[in-house]
């Protein structure tokens, strides 16, 4: 049986000796607050009158799933409404710690008030150094059924960042429909993705409507905070003010329809009206009758035919608001007069189809015929009628054939022009390269779900979908791990063993993945060797929670599903033809084609899929954790229409270089270009066209330190773009040595309201003066990121204070500088000058993110560039971004005046543990110079990227005219020396003509030995 829970009318806290029940009931009439669901911790709500504000802490493990925990502080409302609030905190114990303006459907008759599993919608907000987004969330069915938000029903854009103080929600309800707004000023409002969600009708790629029809005519409507992690001790507290109905402004219609429309069948309508008004909302009609999903201020129909002439209309409508209905726009549709043509033809990696497609849809029939001589035994249309399937002969690897196409006609009856031809190109077999597939929205029904039905594999098979894109990869594995959201992959090609034996085949993917190997050369052939149960991070080949499909750790026999020799379920069972081979054993025979595949989908978050070999014979280092793909080279290949693709990068530029000033270094890439046509070369550092760059070689003449930063070079054709370092090898970053550098480390911010410790002010600065300094939120730093534990594998975390604190500052799996890959292009030197024995970095940042650093800097005062180091997993525009400003009032309090210096934006480095530097720049757009000296507090705000260290680098680095080479010798001792001096380098060697090595600063003294040896300066 259900038992009813313990539940107050409001919050009775006294407080010096004055209960707060009055305060709140002035401020909401009607105000009620309780746990829902059963959190460990209590919660609370408190208003203060003096402020307006309702401080909520909130226990609980979420508010998601089947049940809810968390606390809620509601009124009830009937029939349509608008409500407002403003969150203007949020901290919480776990990255997805939420504060919600929640309606729920509560049944007070039975269970007394609200209960875990109630149904509702919500518009939430979560920390900004947490998953950092404002967004729907929802239970939309029965007691019992799990919860969901946009992603889960394809809908993975826009997103909206919260930017406390001044994160506003609305939520509104008209029927049966609900959306959800977000602001930063409570006037001007952004819909959020998933709006409006409809619990009688259908939303974004679910298949079937709510079976428990529409949500109930009076609903709870409040404030909700839940920690999502019930073990804490503190839970969750947000701050909330302004809890209101949104007063509507009233609709206007300013821009009508047209009048009438003429257009002709199997073209595309299109009808557009304009309102002003908040809440304002569309609703397109075809005469009295609703056109389902036509819900935006233009309603468009492709394909029309003469039944859809008609009167339409939109009316515009919102909560509590008068419906306002345009004037009627008359369509009428002609008849189809134009007869269909070809678009494209292109041919299949099974070398038995080609695809024509049209340029309308068109109905079974007609003839085609094809030379060279390859006959066609059949053809079928597909279900939405534009592409025709031709079944032929064995085409020819890489030959041009003509399609000669007569008697096809559109739906409308008009027939194809006699003749018609349009060319195709069979496939090439592509060594090196490997197929990428993606389809948008495919995820949806799961792995099997995007198996069976999207790509086709159900039994019996089904008519496939289309990818949304496709590219060509250079290893068996997605170039990054994030490719976007809410979508389904599959990677293809054919492996080409090395050596003949037995084969283990191991797989990691974000999200769920199958990876499937052929006996033979033919697809048709393929059996599944290996699953992927969940997430995994990149390249993590050998983790423990892959055993039966469980997650829940290894299994009782120890068993890796991931991997070909492991998996139970597989259904390779022994090698065909080898009589008592092991039911995992995959023998292959050097040098031969094998199919090999890999589908998986993606929800949200990091995402891709990677395969990778070992021979039984070799040891499982091969494949240790971090390796790259070994599929990859001559032992792979596909096949693929080379006149149809973009240009394949062959050789990367160089993943690092470390230049000294005045060096000359180039930088190179090698591409093919499969496609008729030339190639277009584009240059670019840190995210930014260098102009004059567009050949395949750039070359840094004079390297200085404004050349810092990172390289990629985008390589086009006819076909489309690629771009270099896109995540193995990763982009070139080039780092020029300098002298004078002043470095903040991220982690060393200052300590108990503005504290700093002087030694960080020395340089070279080593690292650690800060460990197991506490800070105070707000003061020193702006940063909620999850506390978790502060012990990680028996080490403890390096800075532990107030709220922070996280996995990502365990020495044993914070990225640092000294272990920076690849190359250790960081490790070496820092700038030239001095070796890190100690580096952090601060991760999961987020909008708003900050550190305040007081040092003192030499005097007297001089002008530096800015560098901010952080790295980041991609390699998309503004991944790493940022601004650093001067505190210049109010260091160690809570109100604070800052002075903006410079900001910074760039592309992603490419992985979480290779940093990028970025030189910060004006509001002109140039490398910034910024004038400092003596005791300054610095506050360095990192958005987006892992913040790793902030460099000061002195404009001046004593360039101008080496001073002549003085050589004096005292006994067995040659000194060189500069004249006059000038701060230049002694470089020696054994040949005049190098290599030149740098012995240290002028002037330098060494021991005189055999064999000849030369001296030089340089600066």
């Amino acid at each position: 049986m259900r038992y009813k829970p313990f539940r107050t009318s409001c919050l009775v806290a006294t407080l010096a000796g004055v209960a707060t029940c009055a305060a709140l009931a002035q401020q909401v009439p009607g105000l009620r607050n309780q746990d829902v669901g059963a959190p460990t911790l209590a919660g609370s709500t408190t208003y203060s009158a003096a402020t307006g504000k309702y401080t909520i802490v909130g226990g609980g493990n979420d508010i998601w799933n089947a049940s809810d925990n968390f606390h809620y502080a509601y009124i009830t409302v009937t029939g349509d409404f608008d409500y407002i609030v403003k969150c203007e905190d949020l901290q919480g114990p776990d990255n997805w710690s939420k504060a919600e303006l929640m309606a729920r459907e509560i049944d007070e008759a039975t269970y007394g008030g609200p209960m875990g599993d109630d149904r509702h919608i919500s518009t939430m907000t979560t920390r900004a150094g947490g998953q950092n987004e404002v967004a729907l969330q929802w239970r939309s069915n029965a007691r019992g059924s799990g919860s969901a938000w946009p992603n889960d029903i394809g809908i993975t854009a826009p997103l909206y960042r919260p930017t406390y103080p001044n994160t506003w929600l609305r939520l509104e309800r008209v029927g049966s429909r609900f959306w959800g707004y977000a602001s930063q000023d409570g006037v001007n409002w952004t819909e959020l993705r998933g709006s409006g969600y409809d619990f009688e009708g259908l939303n974004g790629t679910e298949t079937d409507p709510r079976a428990d029809g529409n949500m109930a005519n009076t609903l709870a409507i409040g404030m909700a905070v839940t920690a999502h992690n019930d073990g804490d001790p503190n839970g969750a507290t947000a701050i909330f003010s302004g809890f209101r109905a949104w007063t509507p402004v009233p609709i206007n219609i300013t821009t009508q329809p047209p009048a009438t429309i003429e257009t002709a069948a199997n073209s595309t309508l299109t009808i557009t009206a304009a309102a002003t008004g908040d809440p304002v909302h569309y609703q397109w009609y075809k005469g009295a009758d609703p056109i389902p999903g036509a819900t935006s201020a233009t309603y468009t129909k492709p394909l029309v035919q003469t039944s859809d002439s008609g009167t339409y209309t939109v009316r515009c409508f919102g909560a509590k608001q008068t419906t306002v209905t345009s004037a009627p726009c008359v369509v009428t549709v002609t008849t189809d007069t134009t007869p269909p043509t070809m678009v494209e033809a292109v041919g299949s990696a099974n070398f038995v189809n080609a695809f024509i497609t049209f340029s309308e849809p068109v109905v079974p029939g007609g003839t085609f015929t094809i030379t060279p001589s390859l006959a066609v035994t059949g053809s079928t249309v597909s279900a939405d009628g534009f592409r025709v399937i031709l079944t032929t002969a064995r085409q020819a690897e890489g030959t041009e054939y003509t399609i000669t196409v007569n008697g096809v006609r559109d739906t409308a009856g008009n027939t194809i022009a006699a003749n018609s031809t349009i060319a195709f190109k069979s496939f090439s077999f592509l060594l090196g390269s490997v197929m990428m597939e993606q389809w948008d929205g495919g995820n949806n029904g799961g792995i099997n779900g995007f198996r069976d039905r999207t790509i086709g594999y159900a039994e019996p098979p089904t008519d496939p979908t289309l990818p949304t894109s496709s590219s060509i990869q250079p290893a068996f594995e997605t170039p990054s791990w994030e490719n976007g959201s809410n979508y389904g992959g599959r990677l293809y090609g054919w492996f080409i063993p090395p050596t003949t034996g037995n084969y283990v085949f191991y797989c990691c993917s974000d999200d769920p993945s199958y990876v499937y190997l052929s006996s033979d050369e033919s697809p048709a052939n393929k059996r599944v060797i290996a699953h992927d149960p969940q997430w995994e991070n990149r390249r993590d080949w050998n983790g423990d929670i892959r055993n039966d499909g469980s997650g829940n750790g290894r299994g009782s026999e120890g068993y890796y599903s991931n991997r070909s020799d492991q998996w139970s379920d597989t259904e390779w069972n022994g090698t065909v033809g080898v009589p008592g081979s092991g039911e995992w054993t995959i023998r292959l025979t050097a040098g031969r084609r094998y199919y090999l595949e890999g589908i998986w989908i993606e929800g949200g978050g990091g995402d891709g899929l990677g395969v990778t070999y070992r021979l039984e014979t070799e040891d499982e280092s091969v494949v240790a954790d971090g390796t790259a793909s070994r599929i990859t080279g001559n032992l792979v290949g596909t096949y693929a229409d080379t006149s149809k693709l973009p240009p394949v990068i062959v050789t990367h530029p160089v993943d690092n270089l470390v230049l000294n000033p005045g060096d000359t270094a180039t930088l190179t890439v090698v591409a093919n270009n499969p496609a008729p046509g030339e190639l277009i070369y584009q240059w670019t550092h840190n995210g930014v066209d260098i102009p004059g760059a567009t050949s395949a070689t750039y070359t840094i003449a004079s390297a200085s330190v404004k050349d810092m930063g990172q390289y990629r070079v985008r390589v086009s054709n006819k076909n489309g773009t690629v771009t270099s370092g896109g995540g193995s090898p990763n982009p070139t970053v080039v780092m020029v040595t300098a002298k004078g550098v002043f470095a903040i480390e991220a982690e060393d911010f200052d300590y108990d309201g503005g504290q700093t410790k002087p030694e960080a002010s020395v340089m070279p600065y080593l690292g650690g003066a800060y460990e197991g300094l506490s800070a105070v939120l707000g003061v020193d730093y702006n940063n909620d990121d999850d506390p978790g534990n502060n012990m990680v594998d028996g080490h403890p975390i390096y800075r532990w204070g107030g709220d922070l604190g996280s996995n990502a500052d365990d020495p044993n799996t914070s990225v640092s500088m000294g272990n920076e890959t690849p190359g250790g292009l960081f490790a070496s030197n820092r700038l030239g000058e001095w070796t890190m024995t100690a580096n952090y970095k601060i991760g999961w940042v987020g909008n708003g993110n900050w550190g305040n650093y007081t040092r003192t800097f030499p005097t007297p005062a001089k002008k530096y560039y800015i560098f901010a180091s952080g790295s980041y997993d991609g390699v998309s525009d503004g991944q790493i971004n940022g601004s650093v400003g001067l505190v210049t009032a109010g260091v160690g309090t809570a109100t604070q005046t800052v002075q903006p210096l410079a900001s910074y934006t760039a592309q992603g480095s490419g992985d979480w543990s290779r940093n990028n530097l970025v030189g910060l720049k004006d509001g002109s757009g140039k490398l910034a110079e910024v004038e400092i000296g003596g005791k300054n507090t610095i506050r360095w705000q990192y958005n987006s990227g892992d913040a790793e260290v902030l460099l000061f680098v002195p404009v001046d680095q004593g360039g101008g005219t080496v001073g002549t080479v003085k050589i004096s010798v005292s006994g067995n001792n040659v000194t060189i020396s500069e004249d006059p001096a000038g701060g230049s380098t002694v470089q020696s060697a054994t040949s005049v003509t190098g290599p030149w090595t740098d012995v240290g600063p002028a002037p330098v003294t060494e021991a005189i030995g055999s064999g000849a040896k030369f001296y030089r300066l340089k600066r």
